[in-house]
């Protein structure tokens, strides 16, 4: 969709919540299994460093965490104890999102979880398990859309300590840009984190890490850097494929919402994502699905562009207007359009709303 990292946010409430569904069950028992697995593979990054058999290339990334961890603090994120370790996983994605949506409307399956809140999508370390938790959701609700994709971060939101993966560096020149997009998004969902707010959570640690990963590159190696200048490419690149789900997107909005028949309905909505499919050149097939999962990293950014511009582009006024967000600032659970709840503060100059 645009970024080899598809980040996203994962937290659990491990031994709280075994009496509930079997999903749930299902979902924690793999989560915990997975997460132990994971930090039992953990190395210390100053280990890691000594070893002869690291490679140049990922020491060059691990020698630019710390760096990054106090950049993230000088821009007003929260500190953690995050980012210390290194992890090798053996696959190409830390964990394997599944997704599902209505066909012929905008609305995803909701996950609800004790303590951490709902969730429209749930990330499983094994692919094997992603497909079958897909498999069954589809033999439940055939008509639905279903998605996997791979995700190459995601933050435990407090309950660990996060390491450093391997899957999250990419390949090529902007690599190290990758790397600090991804600690800089992860960072911010450390510092504020809203129960049952995914589109709100994603989409303002996409807006923070993508305003703040060009001003670190810029000031870390030079603007005619090719760390600089390779992230911004492939930044614009990315940005081409957005617009062109956006418009997808819309389309199917606006076909949903249409007096048409289901029928009908069905036949353009294939169509439409065919043409989607041809644009972007991709072996991916898209649906509704994978649609809302892009919408949930990419909403209301005009609204936060305009709060930032009143807080005078200074991230710690920023975050410490957004820090007075309450979950009963938000009318609904899951809300994909927020702007009511940003709207005031802008209103207000940037300040707390008590």
């Amino acid at each position: 969709m645009g970024r080899q990292y598809q980040l996203h946010h994962w937290g659990i409430g491990l031994f709280l919540v075994f009496q509930t569904s079997c999903t749930t069950t299902r979902y924690l028992i793999q989560a915990t299994h997975g997460q132990f697995a994971l930090m039992n593979r953990a190395r210390p990054i100053n280990e890691v460093l000594k070893d002869e058999k690291t490679s140049p290339r990922i020491r060059n990334f691990l020698k630019e965490v710390p760096r990054i961890k106090q950049a993230s603090e000088d821009f007003g994120l929260k500190p953690t104890s995050n980012y210390r370790d290194y992890v090798q996983l053996d696959r190409d994605s830390a964990n394997y999102v599944v997704s599902a949506s209505e066909p012929l409307r905008f609305k995803p399956m909701i996950w609800s979880f004790p303590i951490v809140g709902s969730f429209s999508y749930l990330g499983w370390f094994s692919l094997e398990d992603a497909k079958s938790f897909a498999e069954d959701i589809k033999k439940d609700f055939p008509e639905w859309d279903v998605s996997i994709r791979g995700a190459g971060a995601y933050s435990t939101l407090g309950w660990f300590t996060d390491p450093i993966l391997s899957t999250m560096f990419s390949q090529g020149e902007y690599a190290m840009g990758d790397l600090v997009n991804v600690v800089f998004h992860e960072s911010v969902h450390a510092t504020l984190y809203m129960n049952d707010q995914s589109y709100f959570n994603e989409s303002i640690a996409s807006f923070a890490a993508d305003h703040m990963t060009p001003q670190y590159l810029s000031r870390r190696y030079g603007q005619d850097s090719k760390e600089f200048t390779s992230y911004q490419k492939q930044q614009k690149k990315r940005q081409m494929i957005k617009n062109q789900l956006y418009e997808a997107y819309r389309s199917l909005e606006a076909l949903y919402s249409s007096s048409k028949n289901d029928e009908e309905k069905k036949e353009e909505k294939l169509n439409i994502l065919e043409q989607l499919k041809n644009k972007l050149k991709s072996k991916k097939s898209y649906n509704n699905a994978s649609l809302i999962q892009y919408r949930t990293y990419g909403v209301g950014m005009d609204s936060f562009e305009k709060l930032f511009d009143t807080c005078q582009k200074k991230w710690k006024n920023f975050w410490r207007a957004m820090h007075s967000l309450k979950e009963s600032s938000f009318e609904k659970k899951q809300m994909e359009d927020f702007k009511s709840v940003i709207h005031p503060y802008i209103m207000n100059g940037c300040q707390k709303i008590k």
